[in-house]
């Protein structure tokens, strides 16, 4: 991760914390940002999965990028 997505990350952890009022709220964000980034990496592994079986197709039709 570059010095810009850290700046970034951490402008977004600051103001998302601002709502958090309470441990309730705290593990809401938690499971959410969990939940998001599992479902990030398992869709980038699953477009490198796809493409090693069909490279110029895969890549051709949008679904990466």
């Amino acid at each position: 991760m570059d010095n810009m997505d850290k700046k970034a990350l951490e402008a977004f952890a600051r103001e998302a914390a601002k709502s958090i009022k309470t441990e309730c709220n705290s593990d809401d964000f938690r499971k959410t940002l969990t939940k998001v980034t599992v479902e990030t990496a398992l869709n980038a592994e699953v477009d490198q999965y796809l493409l090693s079986f069909w490279p110029s197709e895969y890549a051709t039709s949008g679904c990466i990028g």
